[in-house]
């Protein structure tokens, strides 16, 4: 039980995770060759996903090169928003906008942002209905 365990901490933590230098997937099988190195041990008592999140700080500490994935956002805003949100995606840590386009009724962008900022992003601009936050991918690889 333990072992299937530890494999699906693995598996959580390759799918929310890439190699910080190309941008690229990282294999289940690095990942659990990572923790076996590290000495990870899971515990049955708690999730698989907690135990993993855990296990990204850790890999992030280590000489590994390894980043969380960022999520690829669509953000439409009427024109009127347009500097507001420019201004609260500015704020957040490790955002990058890709493309930026005029619409008919405001402006549209496609940005990378860091998954821990999404929640205060969308609270952000949750109560206003002139803007619209869409994800177009939730890991984002290179």
């Amino acid at each position: 039980q333990l072992e299937s365990l530890f494999h699906e901490v693995a598996t959580i933590v390759a799918d929310k995770c890439v190699d910080a230098a190309t941008g690229q997937p990282l294999t289940v099988s690095l990942i659990e060759r990572a923790m076996h190195n590290m000495h990870v041990n899971v515990v049955s008592t708690r999730s698989a996903k907690q135990q993993a999140l855990e296990v990204i700080k850790m890999l992030e500490q280590s000489d590994m090169s390894i980043v969380r994935a960022q999520m690829r956002l669509r953000i439409r805003a009427e024109r009127n928003m347009q500097a507001e949100v420019q201004a609260l995606l500015e704020k957040l840590e490790g955002t990058r906008i890709e493309q930026e386009s005029e619409t008919d009724t405001g402006v549209e962008l496609v940005c990378l942002i860091n998954t821990g900022s999404f929640r205060d992003l969308n609270q952000s601009v949750a109560a206003r209905k002139s803007v619209s936050v869409e994800v177009v991918d939730a890991k984002a690889l290179g």
